[in-house]
């Protein structure tokens, strides 16, 4: 009984983490979607420019560092860089 409460309380855990990932994810395609071509133009030349790349690496990093554990804050700081 003890390992059927436990794989119950280990599913719904974990269940909730997944659906605010995914919902996260849509609002950020969102608002990709909702950006006009000079926007996007703009956000392409942000991304060549090396100074801009390590302003960014070091706001996405602070964001990391500040979840809860080391899991959420790599995949956080992936999410950011990838923007």
């Amino acid at each position: 009984m003890k390992k059927i409460l436990g794989i119950v309380v280990l599913f719904l855990l974990t269940s909730g983490n997944v659906y605010s990932q995914t919902l996260s994810s849509k609002i950020l395609e969102r608002l990709d979607k909702d950006k006009n071509i000079f926007e996007k133009a703009a956000d392409a030349l942000d991304n060549i420019n090396p100074m801009n790349y390590f302003e960014k690496k070091k706001k996405c990093q602070a964001i990391a560092d500040r979840m809860d554990t080391v899991r959420i804050g790599k995949i956080r700081y992936k999410e950011c860089m990838d923007r």
